[in-house]
């Protein structure tokens, strides 16, 4: 009886052990079980970025914060809503306990986030000197607003009482920028992504009289500059998506801002909206099929600009990308995927399956 039992009691634990095991795996793609004390939302997302150990979440009626310093336990800590006329927040800039963000038309709102627990609106105009907000980039004491079919730089120092310092005017529509600081020169520079204008680079140093130093007027180095969609700046390259063909990401070197070149490129097989970068991983937001299949983010290796590799490819929820947010220190990458909600994915040093899934679906949003 003794042989018997212990035979039969080890084969009791590893069933057991494979119960436990195959109940906590994270299948990439699939949505794990949660219990009711984990971050969910009562409204679509569209829009995050990430500063240290904060997610700031943009939802079609405000804004949530959520406590991310461990990234696949994320908590709510706290919530904003929009402008009454004007609940949505499609893009944000965080700078210096500032949130700068916007509904898009004309809407512009900055909010104090010194206390994540406790936002604070300090500035909100439905009506606001603008006309077609698509994207907001901050640095210093300034905003910097793609503003189709403008670039234009609002003076933040005094949150309370923003004011429009200078515009300069594009001629084409603009999806996307991003702002950066030239480490050796000290100068400050606006990278704009513009359809039917490729890429131009603003020297924003003097805010109140920004200058072009290169715009993307040469075809035989910027080819169709009508399919840049996303940009991404880190470290004197640019990351920039592009949603016709070639569709993919190409790299910019743009060390020097008055020569900038492409570098490197990676391929999808169809329209490429958003981009995220942080370290040696880019990520790319590639649509599905006609819209009917699930959208997918591709993990490149970018180490090597001029040989692009691609280490992963995960499959989203049905539609498009709505936003990318990456986290260097944290080793995750956050996604806007509108009624599905926001997704988080980490990569093997994070979590045991790479990469695992966080799956935070609609449901109430804490107000506490």
């Amino acid at each position: 009886m003794k042989t018997l039992f212990s035979r039969g009691s080890a084969f009791l634990l590893v069933i057991l052990l494979m119960m436990i095991l195959a109940s906590s795996q994270v299948t990439a793609g699939d949505p794990p079980p949660f219990s009711a004390a984990n971050m969910r939302f009562d409204d679509e997302v569209l829009t995050v970025e990430v500063e240290g150990d904060y997610a700031y979440v943009g939802l079609a009626s405000g804004m949530a914060i959520l406590d991310i310093a461990h990234p696949t336990e994320p908590v709510a800590v706290g919530t904003i809503s929009g402008d009454l006329d004007h609940n949505y927040t499609i893009t944000l800039a965080i700078e210096d306990n500032l949130v700068v963000a916007s509904g898009g038309g004309s809407t512009f709102r900055i909010i104090d986030v010194s206390n994540p627990h406790h936002p604070v609106r300090l500035f909100s105009e439905p009506y606001f000197a603008l006309s077609d907000v698509r994207d907001i980039a901050a640095y210093g004491d300034y905003a910097y607003v793609a503003d189709d079919p403008d670039l234009v730089v609002v003076d933040i120092s005094i949150p309370t009482e923003p004011e429009i310092v200078s515009r300069v005017d594009n001629r084409g529509l603009l999806p996307a920028l991003d702002v950066a600081e030239d480490v050796e020169t000290g100068r400050v520079y606006v990278y704009l992504v513009g359809s039917f204008s490729g890429l131009h680079i603003i020297d924003v140093t003097n805010p109140f009289d920004p200058q072009e130093v290169w715009p993307c007027d040469n075809e035989t180095i910027c080819g169709d500059g009508s399919t840049m969609s996303d940009i991404a700046v880190q470290d004197g390259f640019a990351y920039i998506s592009y949603w016709d063909a070639p569709t993919g990401l190409t790299v910019w070197d743009v060390s020097d801002a008055e020569q900038p070149m492409p570098v490197g490129t990676y391929l999808t097989e169809n329209s490429s909206r958003r981009v995220a970068v942080a370290g040696e991983r880019a990520y790319l937001g590639e649509e599905g099929d006609d819209y009917l299949r699930p959208w997918r983010v591709h993990t490149i290796d970018v180490a090597d600009k001029a040989q692009l590799r691609g280490v992963g490819v995960q499959e989203m929820a049905v539609g498009y990308p709505a936003g990318l947010a990456a986290s260097r220190s944290k080793g995750c990458l956050f996604a806007a995927e509108r009624a599905q909600g926001l997704r988080i994915l980490c990569d093997a040093s994070i979590a045991p399956t790479p990469p695992s899934t966080v799956w935070l679906p609609l449901v109430a949003t804490p107000t506490s």
